[in-house]
């Protein structure tokens, strides 16, 4: 193989290697939600899924600077968890705070936080990747 013929494989093996995932990597949009109504939402086998496996809804709020934020998410059929991030989209962003339990013997999960300003992902997810069920997020 010639120089030029080299160099050409390793460029195409690169884009492959780099694009490859990126064109079978499913682009999730948040929801937009306000503060002042509850999210009623199911996790199940249909779900959006994180790396880990585990299901999850996304969604996106918008905020003030240095507004302070508790974000709760409340199920009986399932061990919630969740997670509030910053970016683009809900599988391309920075996590900013996690939880999975916040009381002793709950299956609830929440956070409180004060806010850069901005919009941020909130993220209502089981904390184990075979859960399923109704829940609840204010």
């Amino acid at each position: 193989m010639n120089n030029k013929a080299l160099w050409r494989f390793t460029i195409a093996a690169l884009l492959v290697a780099i694009m490859g995932p990126l064109a079978f990597a499913q682009i999730v949009q948040p929801t937009p939600v306000s503060f002042d109504n509850a999210v009623e939402g199911r996790l199940d086998d249909k779900s959006q899924r994180l790396p880990d496996g585990t299901p999850y809804d996304c969604y996106a709020v918008s905020t003030e600077p240095g507004q302070v934020i508790t974000v709760t998410l409340r199920s009986s059929d399932l061990n919630s968890a969740l997670r509030v991030a910053r970016g683009a989209l809900c599988t391309a962003s920075a996590i900013q705070h996690d939880n999975d339990n916040f009381q002793a013997g709950s299956q609830d999960a929440q956070i409180t936080f004060r806010a850069a300003g901005g919009r941020y992902l909130v993220l209502a997810r089981a904390a184990d990747a075979d859960a399923a069920g109704a829940y609840s997020l204010t």
